[in-house]
């Protein structure tokens, strides 16, 4: 780190309350170690199911849009290396090796997002997290470079245990909140191995019910089964 200044900024993020606070600091941080804008997202990696993602997002919102409507995300490099690697990763032209990648930094470019980095933070755990730190100047010396990838991976580690401590509990009470009472109820008994018939016993209502509210339930949990829903109930303490 260059100094205990941009440290200070930098730990000041664990401080966040809630996801607005969590990026007003994180872009106070991001300046402090010479960057105009950040991304952070997580990943929440489920047993036999396919991850659910969410992003919080500085970057512009003119950019934001186009990489929502054209499904850059899907072409966007940066993402499968986070997936799949644990050491900071510098924006480079080279790394767009296709066409279709290209139009992610020509849009870039547009945005002021032409130099930056993103760091990948990953543990035993199912949440994995990625910071993605942009600016529109290239970095002046190796010195420079090498303080920016230090501040950057200081600020990602930061801000993981933000994720996983405010973040990920609001995404889980978000979930909470649309699910009806009836459809609570019965997750609560397919976590614990009851069958339909048992299920309808103990609620008091028609096999038929229970079957309309797991026909609501599971997309809401994006699951097909019930030992998938009963996996999403444990990890979410949904029950």
């Amino acid at each position: 780190m260059k100094d205990a200044a941009q440290l200070s900024q930098i730990a000041s993020m664990t401080a966040a309350v809630d996801e607005a606070d969590f990026l007003q600091k994180a872009q106070a941080a991001a300046r402090a170690i010479g960057f105009e804008h950040v991304l952070l997202g997580f990943e929440w990696r489920r047993h036999s199911l396919p991850p659910i993602q969410h992003v919080t997002s500085g970057f512009p919102a003119g950019y934001q849009q186009v990489y929502v409507e054209r499904g850059l995300i899907m072409l966007d490099p940066t993402v499968p290396y986070c997936q799949t690697h644990t050491q900071p990763l510098e924006w480079d032209e080279a790394m767009y090796t296709s066409p279709q990648s290209r139009e992610v930094l020509e849009e870039s470019r547009k945005y002021g997002l032409s130099h930056g980095l993103s760091v990948p933070v990953h543990e035993s755990g199912s949440i994995a997290s990625m910071l993605s730190l942009g600016r529109d100047k290239p970095f002046e010396s190796d010195s420079e470079r090498e303080v920016v990838m230090a501040g950057g991976s200081v600020l990602a580690n930061c801000a993981h245990v933000v994720i996983k401590r405010v973040l990920f509990p609001a995404f889980a009470a978000q979930l909470r909140a649309r699910l009806t009472k009836r459809e609570l109820e019965c997750l609560q008994w397919i976590a614990q191995g009851k069958s339909n018939t048992v299920i309808a016993d103990i609620l008091r209502i028609s096999e038929n019910a229970v079957e309309y509210h797991l026909k609501s339930l599971f997309p809401k949990l994006k699951v097909s089964t019930r030992v998938q829903a009963a996996i999403v109930a444990v990890e979410m303490s949904l029950v």
